[in-house]
């Protein structure tokens, strides 16, 4: 069996951080001002919520390199409990924050003349072309991430959860893109925001996955 190449697998968890922190809108992580590069809108930062479970994922199989696994089964299922609980009621919460954004911005787009004009001065700036950019800039990191991870251990390719997770989150950030560029510039703040709910259920849905998990793993401790 290969063993693990620990340089490799370490500089993809460092491209995940990375990763992290760009969709969050770091622009001191980043090193460039929001005024340059940005992560406008909610479709973006949403990515950031759900690479949020990947990190998550990766984190306890790098806890596995230094802590034994008779311990690490005993906790893991704590602390994944703990982890999906939170994002689960976080999720809900910031899916309802969106949906109420969401819904001002159509009732003044829909409300003319001074609904609609008050929606222009206010929504309808969008900022496509840095989204644009931060979108290539992140979707290049995530595969620069996939393929260090394949690289550092071939085994990662056959957990098919882990897998699955990434390819989620690739198509994420394909969803988002298309609902930056699928409408006129004017109209990308209404479908940025759709992009967030969107992801926010995919987010949602991953962590009742994670808790139904950690429910069994804790059951099993237990017994």
């Amino acid at each position: 069996m290969n063993k693990l190449n620990k340089p490799l697998f370490f500089l993809s968890v460092i491209l995940l951080v990375i990763i992290v922190f760009s969709e969050a809108g770091s622009a001191f992580f980043i090193g460039i001002s929001r005024q340059g590069i940005s992560s406008p809108g909610y479709g973006i930062p949403s990515l950031a919520f759900f690479d949020g479970l990947v990190m998550f994922s990766i984190m306890l199989i790098s806890a596995s390199l230094f802590i034994p696994e008779r311990i690490q089964g005993k906790i893991q299922g704590i602390i994944t409990l703990v982890f999906s609980v939170i994002m689960i009621i976080t999720a809900i919460g910031l899916i309802f924050y969106i949906l109420l954004k969401l819904a001002i911005m159509v009732v003044l787009f829909a409300t003319p003349i001074f609904g609609t004009l008050a929606y222009l001065a206010i929504y309808g700036h969008f900022d496509t072309g840095g989204a644009r950019l931060m979108l290539s800039y992140i979707m290049m990191l995530k595969f620069a991430f996939a393929i260090l991870l394949i690289l550092s251990h071939r085994r990662f390719i056959e957990n098919k959860g882990l897998v699955l997770i990434i390819v989620t989150s690739v198509v994420s950030g394909v969803i988002v893109s298309l609902c930056h560029n699928i409408v006129p510039s004017f109209l990308a703040s209404i479908t940025d925001g759709i992009a967030g709910i969107i992801v926010l259920i995919i987010a949602l849905v991953w962590s009742i996955f994670f808790l139904i998990g950690s429910i069994n793993s804790v059951l099993k401790a237990v017994v």
